[in-house]
């Protein structure tokens, strides 16, 4: 049981380092190229009823989670 316990413990430690690292990619290289594509999408159509995240913290967390649970289910 020890060897399991272990044997989780460096696969969550190696998903989460690895889960901030991607996210900190994600929010240099991927972030400003959605948030362009935003930018034409909404000029082009004019509906409010659609529900996306602002585009401070709210979307940062959300790609910190995702990024964090891809990372760890990976290293698992």
């Amino acid at each position: 049981m020890a060897l399991f316990r272990r044997l989780v413990c460096a696969a969550l430690c190696a998903g989460v380092l690895s889960g901030i690292l991607v996210w900190a990619a994600h929010q240099i290289g991927t972030v400003p190229l959605i948030l362009e594509a935003e930018t034409y999408e909404t000029a082009a159509h004019e509906h409010g009823t659609d529900r996306a995240p602002e585009t401070g913290v709210e979307r940062a967390l959300y790609t910190l989670a995702a990024d964090l649970l891809s990372a760890i289910g990976f290293a698992l």
